[in-house]
C-alpha cells in the first residue's frame, strides 16, 4: 500500500511541476564547460537530483541515471563555497567548475549555469540584455531545486476528499522497505501486475518468479479470509520440533509420580516404573540412596515378610545357616552363617578337581563321586564315547514292537521293516524236484535236461544244407528259420558296392536314351525345357567357333549392360566423337561426370542443388536469396532426405519436362530446384547462368560461380 501511495503522490507532483517548468522535458545542447549536453526531465530517470554528500551521488541507482543528467551536492539553500554541480557522462559524474553571479544585461548561454540571491539556476535560452531576475524569468530559466528528484516544496491539493502533503516532504529517491520514496517503471509493471490479479477468499498471492499467482495456502498450516492461521492436525512431526524446545509446562498432566515412558509397543504414555522394566544388573550400589542408612549396616527383611529394614550387619538372624536350602536333599551342617559359608566353599573346592576321564555320579548316599566310564561305552576326557567291540547283540536292537529284539529260533533270518526296526523271520522252503530245457529241435541239439540234482543244462546248432541263411520268412513275418536267400532280401545298392561285373556299355546297364558320343561342328550342349541335354548354335550378343573362341558381337554391349562406375578414364578413348542424339535418346538420360552424394531434402531428376555448408548436404536452390546459390549439381534420380544418390557435376541431360525457350539457363527465383530461360528480374535476385540449352528438353549443365544479385 505504500508503494501505491508512492505511485499516486508521484504522479500529482510531476502534474504539479509540468505545469510549472515550461521547458522540463527536453534535452538542451551542449553548454561551453561540457561534451554532454544537458537532459532535464520531469521522469524517475536523469534530471536533476539534489543530494547531502558526494557519496550519495554515487550512490544513486544505475536505473536513475542518465547521461547528460545534472546532481548539486549541497544544502536546499546554494552556497557557491560548499555546494557544487556535477553532471554524468555514462560513466561518472564530473564536476562543473564555470559558475558565475547572474548579473543584469549580462549574455548567457543555454546550458549556463549561474548563482543568484543564494540559489543556482540553469539558462535554458542563448540570451542577453535582460533584467528580469532568474527566480521569476522561468521563460529562460530554471532553479536547480525546481528539477531536483529527491526533494520538493510541501504541497497541498485541496478537494473534499483530496491528498494534504501540507508541513511534509515527498522524496523521489528509490523506495526501500525503510525508506519511502519513488518507484521504478519496473515496479509499477509488476504493481500493475498485481492489481490486475484475481484473488479467491482465503487465497493469497503468490510469486512464481515472473508474475503473482492466487493460491489456496495448504499443507501444515491453511489461512482464511480474516488472516487466521490453522496448523493441521497431526502436523507437527518430530522432525518440525527442535531439540530442547519441550518445556516441562508444555506436557499434560497425569497421575501422581508418572512418568513418560513406552509400552511394549514403543509408544510413549505416562506410567510407574515396575520392576519388570528395569534389567538385572542395570541398577548398581552408586545408584541407590543412602535411605536414612548408618555406616556398616545392611538392608534385610526377616522371614515374617515384612518390609526390608536397615540393620546392623552381623551373623545372627532369625534365620540359622541350618534352615538355608543348599542341595534339593538337605542343608549345610553348621548353624552359624560364617562357618556354613566355609562348608559350601569347602564342597565347591572339592568339585572342581576330578581325574582325567572321570565324571562325577551320585552314589547310593546321595553324593557326588568320581568314577570312570566303563562298560560297552567309555568315554575319553574330550568327552568322545566309544562302543566296544562284541558288545551289540540282539539284545541291544529294537523290535518292530518298541522293545529289545531278543534271540531269535534257530534258523530265523534278521530282516528290516524299513523303518528302522528289525525282525526274526523264518524262511520259506521249495518244492522244484527237477529243472529242464526245451529249444527248437530243428535247429539247437538239447543235451544235459532234465537236472534233478545238478549239472549244466545246454543247446547246440543242429547242422544244415548249404547255402541257407537262418532269416524270418520272405516278404511277411514269422519264425526265423534256416532257408534260402530271396531277391527281397538283397537291399538296393549303389554301383560302388558291386566290386566285379560291371557293364562297359550304357546298353549293359539297360540305357536306352543315353547321348550320343558325337556333337555337330561348333554346338554345345545345352538343356532344354524338359531337362534333356540338346546340341544348339551360340548365338547372340556372342558368338564362339570349335575351338571354343568367344566373339562378342557389335553393339552388343549398351549402357545398361555396363554396370555402375565400370568404365574408368583409362577406358575411355580420347579424341572420340560423342553421338548426343544417340546418348540422350531416351527420357531422363545423361552423358557426363556425377558424384554419389548425400542431400539435405527430398529432390527429383532435373533439380538444381547447391552446397549447404552447415550441414554438409546439398539442397534445391533459389535465385531470390544469395544464401540459396550458387548451383553447382542437378539431381540424376529421386533421392529422399538424407539419403545419396547420382548428381551430375558437368555434363548433357535430357529430361521431357523441360521447355526451354532459349539457349542460356538461369537458376529460378520463383521455385526451389528450378531453372528457367528467363532471367530473373525482381530487386535482390541472385542471376547465375547454369548451362546452355540445345533443344527444348536438353541442357547442357555447366554452371558458372559467378553469382550477380540485381
Amino acid at each position: 500500500m505504500q508503494r501505491i501511495v508512492a505511485i499516486i503522490l508521484l504522479t500529482l507532483v510531476l502534474s504539479v511541476k509540468a505545469q510549472n517548468v515550461s521547458r522540463i522535458h527536453q534535452t538542451l545542447e551542449m553548454p561551453q564547460w561540457s561534451s554532454q549536453p544537458i537532459v532535464l526531465s520531469n521522469e524517475i530517470k536523469g534530471g536533476i537530483h539534489t543530494v547531502a554528500t558526494t557519496n550519495d551521488m554515487n550512490n544513486i541507482p544505475s536505473e536513475r541515471k542518465q547521461v547528460g543528467m545534472l546532481c548539486v551536492v549541497g544544502s536546499i539553500s546554494w552556497n557557491p563555497a560548499t555546494d557544487k554541480v556535477y553532471q554524468y557522462d555514462g560513466t561518472s559524474f564530473k564536476p562543473i567548475s564555470l559558475l558565475r553571479v547572474w548579473e543584469t544585461l549580462g549574455t548567457y548561454i543555454t546550458g549556463q549555469i549561474v548563482v543568484y540571491n543564494g540559489m543556482a539556476y540553469l539558462s535554458l535560452t542563448n540570451h542577453t540584455g535582460l533584467i528580469t531576475t532568474p527566480d521569476t524569468d522561468t521563460a529562460n530559466w530554471i532553479s536547480l531545486y525546481q528539477l531536483s528528484q529527491s526533494s520538493h516544496s510541501p504541497l497541498t491539493l485541496g478537494t473534499t476528499n483530496g491528498l494534504s502533503l501540507s508541513g511534509q516532504q515527498l522524496s523521489l529517491l528509490p523506495a526501500t522497505t525503510t525508506t519511502s520514496g519513488a518507484l521504478t517503471a519496473t515496479d509499477k509493471t509488476k504493481l500493475d501486475a498485481l492489481n490486475t490479479t484475481t484473488t479467491t477468499s482465503g487465497n493469497i498471492l503468490v510469486a512464481n518468479g515472473s508474475q503473482w499467482n492466487s493460491v489456496a495456502p495448504t499443507g501444515d498450516v491453511t489461512i482464511n479470509s480474516n488472516g487466521s492461521t490453522l496448523i493441521g492436525n497431526n502436523t507437527i512431526t518430530s522432525a518440525k520440533i527442535a531439540n530442547g524446545t519441550i518445556l516441562p509446562e508444555d506436557l499434560a498432566t497425569d497421575g501422581d509420580y508418572n512418568v513418560l515412558r513406552t509400552d511394549n509397543n514403543g509408544v510413549p504414555q505416562f506410567g510407574k516404573i515396575l520392576s519388570s522394566h528395569i534389567s538385572d544388573g542395570t541398577i548398581t550400589a552408586s545408584d541407590l540412596s543412602t535411605m536414612g542408612a548408618n555406616p556398616g549396616q545392611v538392608l534385610k527383611r526377616n522371614l515374617t515378610g515384612a518390609s526390608p529394614n536397615w540393620i546392623a550387619a552381623d551373623d545372627n538372624d532369625s534365620q540359622t545357616a541350618a534352615q538355608v536350602p543348599v542341595t534339593p536333599s538337605g542343608n549345610l551342617g553348621s548353624t552359624n552363617t560364617q562357618a556354613a559359608l566355609q562348608e559350601l566353599q569347602s564342597d565347591i573346592d572339592g568339585i572342581k578337581t576330578v581325574a582325567d576321564g572321570h565324571i562325577y555320579v551320585g552314589n547310593a548316599s546321595n553324593q557326588l563321586v568320581a568314577v570312570a566310564v566303563s562298560g560297552e561305552v567309555t568315554l575319553s576326557n574330550a568327552g568322545v564315547t566309544t562302543v566296544a567291540d562284541n558288545k551289540i547283540d540282539a539284545a541291544n536292537l529294537m523290535g518292530a514292537t518298541g522293545s529289545a529284539l531278543g534271540n531269535g529260533l534257530s534258523g530265523q533270518a534278521l530282516t528290516s521293516n524299513g523303518a528302522g526296526k528289525f525282525n526274526w523271520t523264518t524262511l520259506n522252503s521249495g518244492s522244484v524236484t527237477s529243472v529242464g530245457i526245451a529249444l527248437p529241435v530243428t535247429e539247437f541239439a538239447v543235451s544235459g535236461s532234465p537236472i534233478t540234482t545238478s549239472g549244466t543244462l545246454s543247446g547246440n546248432w543242429k547242422t544244415q544244407t548249404s547255402n541257407l541263411v537262418f532269416a524270418s520268412p520272405s516278404g511277411s513275418t514269422g519264425t526265423p528259420s534256416f532257408r534260402s536267400l530271396t531277391a527281397m532280401d538283397i537291399p538296393s545298392l549303389d554301383w560302388t558296392k558291386i566290386s566285379t561285373g560291371k557293364p562297359t556299355t550304357l546298353s549293359g546297364y539297360g540305357i536306352t536314351d543315353g547321348l550320343s558320343a558325337t556333337l555337330t561342328n561348333s554346338k554345345l550342349l545345352v538343356g532344354n525345357g524338359s531337362n534333356i541335354a540338346s546340341a544348339v548354335s551360340l548365338s547372340g550378343d556372342a558368338t564362339m567357333n570349335n575351338a571354343g573362341v568367344l566373339t562378342v558381337a557389335n553393339n552388343a554391349i549398351t549402357t545398361v549392360k555396363i554396370a555402375d562406375g565400370a568404365v574408368t578414364g583409362a577406358k575411355i578413348e580420347t579424341g572420340v566423337s560423342l553421338n548426343l542424339t544417340a546418348a540422350l535418346a531416351a527420357n531422363q538420360s545423361f552423358v557426363g561426370n556425377y558424384e554419389v552424394a548425400v542431400v539435405g531434402e527430398s529432390v527429383v531428376f532435373g533439380d538444381v542443388l547447391y552446397f549447404d555448408f552447415s550441414t554438409l548436404k546439398w539442397r534445391k536452390a533459389k535465385a531470390d536469396n544469395f544464401s540459396t546459390t550458387p548451383v553447382q549439381r542437378i539431381a540424376l534420380e529421386t533421392i529422399a532426405a538424407n539419403g545419396s544418390g547420382k548428381l551430375l557435376i558437368e555434363g548433357f541431360v535430357r529430361y521431357d519436362s523441360w521447355s526451354f525457350t532459349a539457349a542460356p539457363v538461369y537458376l529460378s527465383a520463383s521455385a526451389s530446384g528450378s531453372i528457367t530461360s528467363v532471367q530473373p528480374s525482381t530487386t535482390g535476385n541472385q542471376i547465375q547462368r547454369v548451362g546452355i540449352a540445345f533443344g527444348t528438353n536438353k541442357l547442357h549443365f555447366k554452371p558458372s560461380l559467378d553469382v550477380g544479385e540485381l
